[in-house]
């Protein structure tokens, strides 16, 4: 495994353009974790459109709507891999994707159940260890799902589901109570031509419905936009006017995204208030901002402002920050010269993937080396700690997510499978401080 970039999308070299929609700083809501946030806010209960069974019925026209009961089948535990103090592996499977997310007391991924076969959902409740994938083997040929995400009460993902065609081929935005175990079809995605693969980007679950980085209607693949689908409402709202959207994510009122700035002439973070309608950017820059995730007060991203090489065909020098949408202030959370990016936040945490162990990471070149680290913050207290020191390279680290109690990270375990591991991080604190 090599420190990389990350995913690179071609889009970006368009983001430069275009009027930017500024406002006043948004209000910042509760962090994720945070009971407000976490519990039950809306209803998911089934809805009134037709019904679809989890295998399609083969004389039905339609291939999205409705809401279905689908019982979780709950997997095997395997044999943990140590990885350290205050830590456990959470997850025995194979064929995980590095798509993942955590919120409240679930965590949820994406894997292959079935070798080589369609992607699915899995989900682990926190407090028992119990790890459950959404279909059950024998049904999950009619659906392909992916991007996973979580409120810490529901799931959110998208499902390519088709009648065995690609003309009958739909993207469904699904939502699914852990507690009920309905899946529901929040937002059916218009059929595209037969040569268009655009999909959906990126899927954030907000407190009032879900935000999708998508192609609006009528456009092409290198012109995705913000959409917003509340539960209440019928249909799919564009939110980003005229500008080209990459690494959206949602939490409470507030969505979050990277588009292109006409007064820096750069790519930078912007904040949408859900409450509001109320665009702001959130720390202008004049050089590239990437990776946003918020908690609903807190936005963290990955940012090049220190290196004039760092962008997006470099992100060998990028940094952390952290912005307040309460109180319109911005703090840097780590500098180092080396890649740091992917990161997360909620409340006084701050997650990130880190390549500063890698020597070869930190010349001015793409970064590429053999040692990636998963480090956390406390931003009260300002200690900074590695939480994969333990690991001997060549580790897979992807893309770490964090909670108001746990961290989470993907990593080579003792089979050699990409699984989840999990940090209670006040737990880590202590351990820490013993140690001094």
């Amino acid at each position: 495994m090599t420190c990389t970039l990350g995913p690179c999308l071609g889009l970006v070299a368009a983001l430069f353009v275009s009027a930017c929609t500024c406002a006043s700083p948004v209000p910042g809501g509760d962090a994720r974790g945070d009971a407000a946030t976490d519990a039950p806010s809306r209803d998911l209960a089934p809805d009134k459109a037709p019904d679809i069974s989890p295998d399609l019925y083969p004389n039905n026209d339609s291939v999205c709507g409705g809401s279905r009961t689908l019982p979780p089948q709950k997997l095997p535990p395997g044999t943990p891999t140590p990885c350290g103090a205050a830590c456990k592996q959470i997850t025995f499977v194979s064929g995980m994707s590095n798509r993942f997310d955590i919120a409240g007391d679930l965590a949820v991924f994406v894997f292959h159940s079935i070798p080589f076969f369609s992607d699915t959902i899995g989900f682990v409740r926190l407090r028992t260890g119990e790890v459950f994938q959404v279909r059950e083997s024998s049904s999950i040929s009619s659906d392909n799902c992916r991007i996973p995400t979580t409120d810490g009460h529901s799931l959110a993902y998208m499902c390519f589901r088709s009648k065995g065609d690609f003309d009958t081929r739909r993207e469904i935005v699904a939502i699914y109570d852990t507690q009920t175990h309905v899946e529901r079809d929040l937002a059916c995605l218009e059929k595209r031509p037969r040569t268009d693969h655009c999909v959906v980007f990126e899927l954030g679950l907000a407190r009032r419905g879900a935000a999708v980085s998508r192609v609006a209607p009528g456009g092409n693949c290198r012109d995705p936009k913000a959409l917003w689908q509340a539960f209440d409402k019928p249909t799919l709202e564009t939110i980003s006017k005229d500008k080209i959207v990459v690494y959206l994510h949602a939490e409470g009122d507030i969505v979050v995204w990277t588009e292109g700035n006409d007064q820096t002439k750069a790519a930078n973070v912007v904040a949408y208030d859900l409450r509001t309608g109320k665009k702001v950017v959130v720390d202008p820059s004049p050089r590239g901002q990437f990776h946003a995730r918020t908690d609903g007060r807190y936005v963290v991203w990955a940012d090049c402002r220190h290196d004039p090489h760092c962008g997006y065909a470099n992100w060998a020098n990028s940094d952390i920050y952290r912005h307040d949408l309460k109180t319109g202030k911005t703090e840097l959370v780590s500098q180092n010269p080396a890649q740091q990016i992917f990161p997360d936040v909620s409340g006084k945490w701050v997650t990130w993937q880190d390549c500063r162990n890698d020597p070869v990471s930190i010349t001015p070149d793409l970064g590429h080396g053999n040692r990636i680290d998963v480090y956390v913050k406390n931003m009260e207290t300002g200690k900074e700690y590695n939480m994969t020191a333990w690991q001997l390279p060549p580790p897979l680290i992807q893309a770490p997510k964090v909670n108001a109690r746990h961290l989470i990270y993907q990593a080579n375990s003792s089979d050699r499978n990409g699984n989840l591991f999990l940090v209670d991080l006040d737990a880590y604190e202590k351990a820490q401080a013993k140690k001094k």
